[in-house]
């Protein structure tokens, strides 16, 4: 028998096609090289690699959450109350942090922030606890047969944030029962997994024990030592360029890998580095070991579930959520010397051998490699050695620049839900070079076509939020900026002091921190003494000036952490704004100016604010008001809040919350939008304004009503300075009284958002997303049957009086749906800007503020449905009350119309019409719930007479019948039809003739 390895190709095809982000294409690509050139694989013969369909009916169950959640959603299947459940208090609270819209959420959104913000929790808290539904515990332990099993399940699913319910309880107990009957992994199953590339999961082992007990694969291949086992000669002839392979995947050759590499042969498995990899991973797995301690596999369990996986699909080689943990905190540590120390002792770049050298720096730190940044100037830096040596070293600060520009990368990609989105692909996100992981993180961030739509390149994006990025993480260049000292090294906020400083400058700052805020007259907040600490450690003048501009920049640099994503930078050089030019300040307006107008956005937090503020006991009428004006001057107008601030400054007033809230509402209530330049006099308080703003933008997130609450009553709110009221925020927040809040919101919303198959078949006939708002808009609309109650300049009512004359006129319609669009929004506008003003009289509630949010989501579902030729019409009924008439037209190809009509005729009663008209003729359905009398056949006959002879129709057909039950008819070819105007004018007449 003949065996052929290409040695000199191993690998080199695989790599140069990429590797895949889903296991079964990787194995799919790996088959085409053994397949094509033999890259990187030894084969048994003229036997093909294994087919990738082998395992395929034993995995019908998809263990990708969001694969399965996408399925649903595409059919309107999905529950987004199903979704919901999955949120806890603590992820509430969270949401709002994150500026998470929850109403106006679709199901994808929902997916990515719940895994965002389960990673993001579990990694900052240790007392992460969701309360869930609740199941007793003796219901837990029937299920689980053990009292201390069933006490440890609810803590601990309590713990990881996990619903505590019937169906959770008994999905976590089967996948324990299924860990309890594995055995220990033979050589048989080994090579079964590898063969199918079955992840070492609960299901997976025990599926792939079942089916390598017979020796038999699913495509009937024998699993174990073949009778044409490869001979003793063969194999010999063959070693040299397996043992490159095993080398390639990191292991020593030795026996027991020249061993494996063999009964892979003999197996027909392709001996791979992955292939070799994964062996080494399943042979380090002990069952015995892990079925000794169940709690570790609770642990686990618990971890794959936080990430949407079932429970059965958890991986008993490690935790997910420990990985991703790991990972992030790696990436976001890192040092430039780190990165440097990995490359120069020619280790491959992985986020493990980072780790390894960081934890090793930790011991002994290593300040022989120098801190540089490929972004640093490298001109004038001084030369010394002989040109060999300057060579060498050259060549090792490029190798150590390039690799430090791959993990600032990776640190602007490697958000939760990307981890989350290459742990679920089955990636070793701690083992991939870094350099693939960007890879697999750039073509994901693309695949939604926003780039491409926006037509912005993602090359320019990116590169902007690295620049974003390196600000955010090195202040040194904002402050060198600032202060005109370009060629100095200032310490960077938030990190540790200068070590060649040592504790002697920390211990001098602490004990002069408080004289020097005295001499220059500073209040002593937190800030202040933050930003004493930068000016001692940078060796730099202690000035009241210096200590406002730290305070500013770090300000505006806490701004930037909150709300620099992907999308932003998109929208900030498609406006015009590029980060990579901009000033720090530049930057920061136009973050304050898009949080101004992201109305949807502003509308659910005052929402949220709002159900928290009636839900607070103990607050006064006047309380109220006032808090409300703080939510909304810190939260969403904090551009004319900054500008209030600056106006204060240069009118040398003291900027307390009283003074501010009185220029804010003037500046709001005279409708006073000054622009920040030279022609203002403004100019000079620019930096003032910008500070605030940010401040507000940056801290937000405090402001609740149990807070400011405690605040108030604990130091009252007028009389503080802004500064030191921020500082009292973080004081008296209490996240736990948040949660409580939240519990009951996700309760309501849950049961808001339960909604029949025909409700998201009109959202979805309407174009429109399926979110909460809509949901409940929608499903509120049909259930009352009214069109929604606008009170604008112009009022439902005043629509009705003329409505049936625009019928027949479909430019007028559209008009008229425009117009209604920008009456709500501006109805809903004008709640959202003065509810808090202390010179108006607008107060409003939580239900209060929904109905006008909901009634603005109605009115644009149903502008939505006019573009489809079906119409929701008010008109004035003969009794004077307002109605409602359903309108749809449809054209074909052949010039035959239909109409139908749903609406209250004053001689028919409720009626139903399907009108169908050709050229010469016209025929006439009518359904009605009540009994035609003489003056009914007389308005039937003047119809007919009165629709020939407007219309020129030869023949007018009409048929009644009388029913209780008064069908709408509609049609699914009225979006892609264009009715003509006659068909319109027809479909007017026979309004206007109905109606009376």
């Amino acid at each position: 028998m003949t065996y052929t390895v290409s040695g000199a190709n191993f690998n080199k095809d695989v790599a140069a096609q990429g590797t895949s982000i889903n296991y079964k294409e990787n194995k799919a690509v790996k088959s085409e090289g053994v397949a094509g050139s033999f890259a990187g694989v030894v084969i048994s013969g003229s036997v093909t690699a294994a087919n990738d369909n082998t395992y395929e009916g034993l995995l019908k169950e998809a263990d990708d959450v969001k694969s399965q959640i996408m399925a649903s959603a595409s059919s309107a299947k999905i529950s987004l109350k199903a979704l919901m459940m999955k949120l806890s208090g603590a992820d509430a609270v969270k949401l709002d942090e994150d500026g998470f819209n929850l109403t106006d959420a679709t199901p994808d959104d929902m997916v990515n922030i719940i895994e965002k913000i389960k990673i993001e929790l579990a990694m900052h808290s240790d007392d992460y606890v969701n309360y869930g539904t609740a199941v007793s515990k003796d219901k837990i332990e029937s299920v689980t047969g053990s009292a201390a099993t069933a006490a440890s399940v609810e803590s601990r699913m309590q713990g990881a944030d996990i619903a505590v319910n019937d169906e959770s309880v008994a999905e976590v107990n089967g996948a324990l029962e299924k860990s309890k009957e594995l055995k220990p992994l033979s050589e048989n199953t080994k090579n079964y997994m590898a063969a199918n590339g079955i992840e070492p999961s609960i299901a997976g082992i025990y599926r792939a024990q079942a089916a390598a007990s017979s020796s038999i694969s699913a495509d009937g291949v024998t699993i174990g030592r073949c009778a044409d086992a490869i001979s003793d000669a063969d194999f010999e002839a063959l070693r040299p360029g397996i043992e490159k392979i095993i080398a390639s995947a990191g292991l020593e050759v030795n026996d027991k890998t020249l061993a494996d590499a063999r009964s892979f042969i003999d197996a027909q498995i392709p001996v791979t580095r992955e292939n070799l990899e994964y062996k080494a991973q399943l042979d380090a797995i002990d069952i015995e070991k892990i079925q000794a301690d169940p709690e570790e596999m609770l642990n686990k369990i618990f971890d794959n579930m936080k990430l949407g996986g079932k429970a059965e699909n958890t991986l008993i080689t490690g935790s997910p959520v420990d990985d991703i943990k790991t990972a992030l905190d790696t990436i976001n540590r890192a040092e430039y010397s780190d990165v440097a120390n990995v490359v120069s002792k020619g280790e491959t770049f992985t986020i493990a051998s980072l780790k390894l050298e960081m934890d090793a720096r930790s011991f002994s730190i290593d300040y022989s490699v120098a801190r540089f940044s490929s972004w640093q100037e490298t001109a004038g830096r001084k030369v010394t050695g002989t040109s060999q040596e300057q060579n060498v070293s050259d060549e090792a600060e490029q190798a150590a620049d390039k690799a430090y520009d791959t993990l600032v990368t990776a640190r602007v990609l490697m958000s939760a839900n990307a981890s989350v989105y290459l742990v679920k692909n089955n990636i070793s996100i701690l083992t991939t070079p870094i350099d693939e992981l960007n890879a697999m993180l750039m073509e994901y961030e693309q695949a939604d076509g926003m780039y491409a739509e926006a037509q912005v390149s993602y090359a320019d994006v990116l590169a902007a939020r690295k620049s974003l990025d390196e600000m955010v993480r090195n202040p040194a260049r904002v402050f060198a900026s600032m202060f005109d000292k370009m060629n100095e090294t200032y310490e960077a906020v938030g990190t540790q002091i200068r070590g060649d400083l040592g504790d002697s400058l920390k211990k001098a700052v602490q004990g002069s921190a408080d004289d020097i805020i005295k001499a220059l007259g500073l209040e002593g907040t937190d800030e202040d003494k933050e930003a004493i600490k930068v000016l001692a450690a940078n060796n730099m003048d202690m000035t009241k000036e210096n200590v406002e501009i730290v305070k500013s920049v770090n300000a505006m640099i806490n701004n930037l952490i909150k709300n620099m994503k992907p999308e932003t930078v998109l929208n900030m050089i498609k406006d015009g704004v590029n980060p990579m030019n901009a000033s720090i300040e530049e930057v920061n307006e136009y973050l304050t100016e898009a949080n101004d107008k992201a109305s949807k956005d502003n509308e659910e937090k005052f929402s949220k604010f709002l159900y928290k503020l009636d839900r607070t006991n103990g607050i006064t009428k006047e309380q109220r008001k006032q808090f409300i004006g703080i939510y909304q001057m810190m939260n969403i107008f904090t551009r004319d809040a900054g500008v209030a601030a600056g106006a204060l400054i240069k009118q040398g007033a003291e900027v307390t919350m009283n003074n501010l809230m009185t220029a804010y509402n003037s500046r709001k209530h005279y409708d006073m939008d000054t622009v920040i330049d030279e022609n203002t006099g403004m100019a000079e308080v620019s930096g003032t304004a910008n500070y605030y703003s940010a401040l507000f933008m940056a801290n937000g997130g405090l402001v609740t009503p149990n807070t400011l609450k405690n605040v108030d009553n604990s130091s009252g709110i007028g009389e503080q300075s802004v500064e030191m009221f921020i500082e009292q925020l973080e004081e008296n927040y209490d996240a736990a009284a948040e949660e409580e809040y939240y519990e009951e919101y996700l309760k309501e919303q849950q049961v808001a958002v339960q909604a029949g198959a025909d409700v998201l078949r009109q959202i979805r006939n309407a174009d429109t997303e399926i979110n909460s708002g809509n949901i409940q808009a929608v499903k509120a609309f049909l259930e009352s049957g009214q069109f929604p109650d606008i009170r604008g300049i112009k009022t439902t009512r005043d629509y009705a009086r003329d409505s049936i004359e625009k019928i027949g006129h479909k430019e007028k319609l559209s008009l008229m749906y425009e117009e209604m669009k920008d009456e709500t929004e501006e109805e809903l506008q004008e709640v959202l800007s003065k509810a808090g003003d202390l010179d108006t009289q607008i107060d409003v509630n939580y239900e209060e503020f929904l109905d006008l949010r909901l009634k603005d989501r109605t009115i644009g579902y149903i502008k939505n449905l006019a573009l489809r030729h079906d119409y929701r019409i008010p008109y004035i009924t003969d009794s004077g009350s307002t109605g409602m008439l359903k309108l749809t037209l449809v054209q074909d190809d052949d010039n035959k119309g239909r109409i139908s009509v749903n609406m209250q005729s004053n001689v028919l009663g409720k009626v139903s019409v399907e009108a169908k008209a050709d050229r010469e003729s016209l025929g006439m359905y009518i359904v009605s719930d009540t009994a035609v009398s003489d003056e009914g056949c007389r308005l039937l006959d003047d119809m007919e007479e009165s629709l020939k002879e407007a219309f020129g129709f030869t023949d007018v057909f009409v048929n009644t019948t009388k029913s209780s039950d008064i069908p709408y008819v509609t049609y699914e070819a009225a979006a892609d039809s264009v009715a003509t105007d006659k068909l319109y004018e027809i479909a007017a007449q026979i309004v206007k003739l109905l109606a009376g």
